[in-house]
């Protein structure tokens, strides 16, 4: 398949954001029923260009602009916190085109499938 990413969406190399893309997919491909790391594909895959559907929004077309992918971050981020978004969207779906869209602008430098971890380290 031929990646078309547009301009001024990723905020990292476009080979790092791939290899992301792809550890994700062979993921998915061994576990097609975690619904997290399909997030993570679908997104990428929105981004790359390899479909054109958005993944908070299968039903319908838009390229992946950076106002789409805002969108489509504002719409996760409520379907995860379970506050709409998208009532068809399971959160942990979302949870997942949260994190790979996250990584894709450069909100964060960690691989979209090593979860952070959210233990408040204990005080002494």
């Amino acid at each position: 398949m031929s990646v078309t990413i547009p301009d001024g969406v990723l905020g990292r190399p476009a080979a790092h954001f791939l290899a992301a893309v792809d550890i994700c997919a062979a993921e998915w491909r061994r576990d097609n029923d975690n619904l997290w790391v399909g997030g993570m594909v679908a997104a990428g895959w929105w981004i790359c260009g390899y479909t054109p559907h958005p993944p908070m929004q299968p039903d319908r077309e838009a390229a992946a602009t950076f106002g789409e992918v805002a969108e489509q971050m504002r719409m996760a981020g409520m379907a995860a916190l379970d506050k709409g978004g998208a009532d068809t969207i399971a959160a942990t779906w979302a949870r997942g085109v949260y994190r790979m869209l996250n990584y894709a602008i450069g909100y964060t430098d960690e691989l979209p499938l090593l979860p952070t971890s959210r233990r408040t380290p204990a005080r002494s």
